[in-house]
């Protein structure tokens, strides 16, 4: 798993207010942990409309795919979620 999240030191990127973004990522945080599930926290890989989780599988030969992605996406408009 891998948690993608914002810069703060990088501020022309991301959609919705720090709050909010701090907030989401803290969210994703207590999720995971809570159900014990080890990550990797990708400092300024957050995409631009919110953080998100990578679900990353490995084949036999060895390769990395990415399975799934889970995201905040503060794009939408408030209430559409």
């Amino acid at each position: 798993m891998e948690l993608s999240t914002r810069n703060p030191e990088n501020p022309e990127r991301p959609m919705g207010s720090e709050d909010e973004r701090k907030s989401a990522e803290n969210v994703l945080i207590k999720v995971l942990k809570k159900k014990n599930i080890a990550y990797t926290e990708m400092r300024d890989e957050a995409a631009f409309y919110g953080p998100k989780i990578d679900i990353k599988i490995v084949d036999n030969a060895g390769k990395e795919w990415q399975c799934a992605t889970i995201q905040l996406d503060f794009n939408l408009p408030n209430g559409s979620i």
